[in-house]
């Protein structure tokens, strides 16, 4: 993947406005991108997503264990 064809700033705003594959690939068509370019742009755009998908789930994981915890401290000294 050729990534100073790819804008990252580009991706990141569609991210954020969750914008869909679908548009994506027509806006991209629209400005006359080639189709390898599109294929590079939608895959970069799912690696991105799916990695703060995941950096999110992760971070839920971790409040919860630590909330977990202190349930269980509390128990302890309660009874």
């Amino acid at each position: 993947m050729n990534q100073s064809l790819i804008n990252a700033a580009t991706i990141e705003d569609w991210i954020s406005e969750n914008i869909s594959e679908n548009t994506i690939e027509s806006n991209l068509v629209s400005r006359g991108y080639e189709s390898g370019i599109i294929k590079e742009y939608i895959s970069e755009f799912k690696r991105l997503k799916r990695s703060k998908n995941l950096s999110f789930a992760f971070m839920v994981l971790v409040i919860g264990v630590q909330i977990g915890l202190m349930l269980c401290f509390v128990a302890k000294h309660l009874s």
